[in-house]
């Protein structure tokens, strides 16, 4: 066969070639991949999911697909659920790819995308059932007959521009009055502040409330 392939006449230069990838390009992302393939396999994680997979084809291609996908699904378990969906992100992802750019897929790329996909999630999980729980934000009710005024902002940089809001709210929690303002030909972020406490203190004002407790996120205006 090799003596029967023509000598290219054009004089082509050599070109290295990744195989491991669709485009024949090397990246890190593939190269981790490969990596992440290689140590699962060595470790059997393929053999494990290969009934899996095996099963979902079978099953997909005996039944119609509404019947087959809801069912099943419930029945899985947790980790199951994760590769099942791992796999239809995996194939959609590989679709589009031959459909859009006409690169065809490679199914050890779409094996290394869904084992490496499943391994970083597994270290997420991991990392977030060892990390401690974040703090969570808690309402504090102004005292007895007091209004608590709360107010803040989005700047852009770019257009110059902000939007503010300012909220009303009793000792019981209960939204008095809301409203919310946008300014034009901003400096910075500092001017925004400033200007939104000045609207918040004349809101306030009026409103007819006379013992206000302000709150916002500018120690420097506050």
């Amino acid at each position: 066969m090799i003596c029967a392939i023509p000598l290219s006449k054009t004089g082509l230069r050599d070109e290295l070639g990744w195989r491991f990838d669709g485009s024949g390009s090397y990246s890190v992302k593939s190269g981790y991949r490969l990596l992440q393939t290689e140590s699962c396999v060595n470790a059997g994680g393929a053999a494990d999911m290969s009934p899996g997979l095996s099963q979902f084809f079978s099953e997909s291609i005996a039944n119609s697909w509404k019947e087959w996908l809801s069912p099943t699904f419930l029945c899985l378990s947790f980790k199951h659920k994760k590769a099942l969906i791992v796999t239809f992100s995996a194939v959609w992802y590989a679709c589009n790819k031959l459909v859009h750019e006409g690169l065809k897929p490679v199914f050890s790329n779409t094996l290394s995308f869904i084992v490496a996909s499943l391994k970083e999630t597994e270290l997420l999980l991991d990392h977030a059932s060892r990390s401690p729980p974040l703090p969570q934000a808690k309402w504090i009710a102004p005292p007895e007959n007091v209004v608590k005024v709360k107010f803040d902002s989005a700047f852009s940089l770019q257009t110059r521009q902000s939007v503010s809001g300012v909220i009303c709210r009793d000792i019981e929690g209960m939204v008095l009055v809301a409203c919310s303002f946008l300014h034009a030909l901003v400096r910075d972020a500092f001017m925004v502040e400033a200007l939104l406490f000045f609207q918040a203190l004349v809101f306030a004002q009026e409103l007819g409330f006379t013992r206000v407790l302000f709150e916002g996120d500018s120690r420097t205006i506050i």
